[in-house]
């Protein structure tokens, strides 16, 4: 959950036209898995 700094949330709008109220639920049920490759563990 991301915490919200209003003053600097309104900055960031006016600076660079971006708003990231409600992004977090882009992490919701996110899930990156891949196969270790980086040597031999012989399994």
């Amino acid at each position: 959950m991301l915490r919200r700094d209003e003053p600097k949330r309104k900055l960031n709008i006016k600076n660079h036209r971006l708003d990231f109220v409600g992004c977090d639920a882009t992490w919701d049920h996110f899930t990156v898995i891949r196969e270790d490759e980086r040597q031999g563990y012989g399994e």
